[in-house]
């Protein structure tokens, strides 16, 4: 039988963990192809592939030069020549019956798009279910989400984890650049959510998703490096008319994505860049979201702790310092 679906799986650098995760191709329960595009990798990745590829009936690479994650999603998406595709990053896997479940439901729904709960695995240790909360059957009433705002946080804003009907998708998601790197499934996937005809939910995680300390996400002072994709995130909602309408949903993730970088400040010292961080985080939230402020005090008090506390951390690691430091 001719695959439905094809699995693109963007590589740059993975040699540690791509045998893995192309062993979880290998057993998945139906045939699918298999489409690996290797972003100009300078390890034993193009290797593997090679290997790989010769050995399974459905697979082939693309071997590009050096472009970054959404330019390579692109030039593997134009190969795509089945109904349905999906993604799935190097480091993760999945569940052998991920293609056969997530195809039949798209299938049966009429679905442009399907998506599952995902396992996360702590370098190595399987912990929790993310996104399996009950609210599958309104993902099946045929109304957009535009109609229905409060869905919008409710599917996870990756990539992976999805199948999508690859003629819509074709036509109505946009990659982000390079600039949203950090956050370049988030500023494409929650525009492209707002309008999707048919969405299903498949209530099984048959996604495994691993999280390393080592990962981009979780690399030093790049606090700023977030804000040029949630400023693009919000220039995309307002091109679609979904402003002010998605306002709450803009305000949840400026939250998740900028606050959780507030708390690294305290991991170390390095004031003038600290500083700046405080004072481009609200000034972006004060820009982009009007109304945020519970009360006209907020922010200032808010900015002035942060402030506060890098300046603290600061002192006392000086303090600490003269008194490590040996006495002549």
């Amino acid at each position: 039988m001719d695959p439905q679906l094809t699995i693109i799986v963007p590589v740059y650098n993975a040699e540690k963990v791509l045998p893995a995760c192309l062993d979880c191709l290998r057993a998945q329960t139906v045939p699918v192809r298999i489409l690996i595009a290797d972003d100009g990798s300078t390890d034993a990745s193009p290797a593997i592939v090679d290997s790989f590829v010769a050995s399974h009936p459905f697979a082939q690479v693309r071997h590009l030069a050096h472009s970054g994650l959404p330019a390579t999603r692109a030039a593997a998406l134009e190969r795509v020549q089945t109904p349905f595709f999906a993604f799935l990053d190097t480091d993760d896997t999945l569940d052998p019956r991920f293609s056969e479940i997530m195809l039949s439901t798209a299938l049966h729904w009429g679905a442009m798009l399907v998506f599952c709960p995902y396992r996360c695995i702590y370098d190595g240790a399987p912990r929790h279910v993310s996104y399996a909360g009950d609210i599958d059957a309104r993902f099946r009433n045929r109304t957009p989400i535009r109609h229905d705002p409060s869905l919008l946080l409710s599917i996870p804003s990756f990539f992976w984890g999805k199948v999508f009907q690859t003629d819509y998708f074709r036509r109505h998601l946009h990659f982000a650049d390079e600039t949203c790197a950090y956050l370049e499934d988030v500023v494409a996937m929650y525009p492209f959510l707002v309008d999707v005809p048919v969405i299903a939910k498949v209530p099984e995680p048959l996604y495994r998703y691993a999280i390393s300390a080592d990962s981009m996400c979780h690399a030093p002072r790049q606090e700023l490096a977030r804000l040029p994709a949630l400023r693009e995130l919000h220039r995309r909602f307002e091109e679609l008319g979904a402003l002010p309408t998605f306002l709450p949903q803009l305000y949840a993730l400026n939250r998740c994505y900028l606050f959780d970088q507030l708390a690294r400040l305290r991991s170390y010292v390095d004031p003038p860049h600290q500083h700046r961080v405080v004072r481009e985080y609200f000034r972006h939230l004060d820009s982009t979201l009007p109304g945020w402020r519970p009360h006209p005090f907020h922010p200032t008090f808010h900015a002035a702790y942060w402030h506060a506390l890098v300046a603290w951390n600061a002192i006392r690691a000086k303090h600490l310092s003269r008194q490590r430091a040996p006495r002549q």
